[in-house]
Order: C-alpha cells, then structure tokens, then sequence
C-alpha cells in the first residue's frame, strides 16, 4: 500500500468533467453559471483540464453557439460539449396521465 506522501502528483495529468443539464428556458442562468464556473477556475488553477458536458433541450444553433462564445476565452483549460438530449428523453415513458402533466 503506497502513502499519499510517495504518490506523485501531476495537476497537468488531471481531468475533471463536470455536467450541466437544462432547456431553453434556462438559457441565461445556465450561461452565467457557465461563465461563473469558468472563470473561478480560471483563477484558481489553469493546469487542471476540464470538460462540461452540456445536456440541452430545445436550443436552436444561435443559443449553441452563444454558449461556445461564453467559453472560448477558457479554451486554453476547458472544452465546451453540447449534446441535444431531447431524443433520449422522447424515449423515456411517462408514468403521468395528461391531466396530471398539464398542471406542470
């Protein structure tokens, strides 16, 4: 068993992935929280490599691409990928009557 005194600590070699989850709706507060996230850690430590995974619902190519704008400045620690999620969604069955859902 090694300590974590013998192990060797590479920040470079770091990943961390981090997932956001929203729809159109959320557009905006999902964008300050992306550029509040990005830049915090663009104080604290550039040499830890990041990926946000973006799962969206009901975003057009202008909101995408106004998401990528938001990253670009932090291209240099952290990639941006946005998946379209509302096929898997669609998929999924719902348990709910249509009464009960349209009061949601």
């Amino acid at each position: 068993m090694t300590s974590a005194s013998n192990h060797s600590f590479k920040e470079q070699d770091f990943h961390i992935p981090i997932a956001f989850a929203f729809d159109k709706n959320y557009l905006i507060p999902a964008g300050a929280c992306l550029y509040s996230l990005l830049e915090s850690i663009a104080k604290a430590n550039k040499k830890i490599r990041y990926t946000l995974h973006v799962l969206v619902v009901g975003l057009n190519e202008e909101d995408r691409a106004k998401l990528n704008q938001i990253a670009e400045p932090f291209k240099e620690f952290a990639v941006l990928e946005i998946k379209d999620i509302e096929p898997f969604l669609d998929a999924i069955p719902n348990p709910f009557d249509e009464d009960f859902t349209k009061r949601f």
